[in-house]
């Protein structure tokens, strides 16, 4: 999962975790962002991966969809998008090499500027150019008609996904089950300063330095060499609808 920046073009949207944990921390939203071209340098010399770009919304990022192609044939890549910046999604839709896409989520947001119809014409505009697409809606009491949203996008042709509110604070309480997974090894969290951490959660737990694992942009960045263990209140365990395909690639176990 690649963050390159924690800015969106949406409002205060109140089941977002960024403004939860990253807007309200000095410490992690008054970094400034790095350029495309230092991330283009810096992804390109990891080992092949799938990157994930989330954030924030990545089609604010200032050369996004430069940094897309210029990215190494080794690598593949992953959108999730609020669909709202259209001309950086139409460059996009037209420029990038489709064989690099392995998905794109459309994030719908009510509370947004685009209506279901609109919506859905710009993720078409995408799925257009042969780009597999599904479409993500946060299930909060803000969108009590998550489940009917989902059904219409359904209707409409699209794979569409209702995923459960994740509540931040549950992380700060340490479960007391251990848990054992396959984070740091074959999945990483990515911040827009370039330091690793093993896996969202252990972004979102205050203490995250507890796990940090070097730096993309200085070459400190390591991977793990064996399964490591923990007891954070995995949403990935305990929240994520289980047949969510992460959690079988995480090949998360109970100690």
């Amino acid at each position: 999962m690649v963050n390159q920046l924690w800015r969106c073009n949406l409002g205060n949207c109140p089941y977002c975790w960024v403004n939860q944990i990253v807007r309200t921390n000095p410490e992690l939203y008054s970094v400034p962002d790095r350029s495309a071209h230092e991330w283009t340098k810096a992804l390109n010399a990891q080992d092949p991966a799938v990157f994930d770009f989330v954030g924030g919304e990545p089609f604010v990022f200032p050369g996004f969809v430069d940094e897309l192609v210029a990215l190494d044939e080794k690598h593949r890549f992953a959108i999730t998008s609020n669909l709202h910046a259209l001309p950086a999604i139409e460059d996009f839709a037209r420029t990038v090499p489709v064989h690099k896409v392995a998905h794109f989520t459309g994030s719908y947001h009510p509370s947004g500027r685009l209506d279901v119809d609109e919506f859905a014409y710009r993720l078409n505009l995408v799925k257009g150019h042969g780009i597999s697409v599904s479409v993500n809606i946060i299930r909060h009491s803000s969108i009590p008609n998550a489940d009917e949203l989902a059904a219409d996008f359904r209707e409409r042709g699209f794979q569409a996904l209702v995923s459960p509110y994740e509540h931040p604070p549950d992380l700060e309480t340490l479960s007391d089950s251990e848990l054992t997974c396959q984070a740091g090894l074959t999945h990483y969290v990515i911040n827009n300063n370039g330091d690793v951490y093993p896996c969202l959660s252990w972004f979102r737990y205050s203490k995250r330095k507890e796990r940090l694992m070097g730096n993309i942009f200085d070459g400190s960045f390591r991977k793990y060499k064996t399964r490591q263990s923990c007891r954070l209140r995995c949403e990935m365990k305990y929240v994520v609808d289980q047949s969510n395909s992460m959690i079988q690639d995480l090949e998360i176990r109970s100690v």
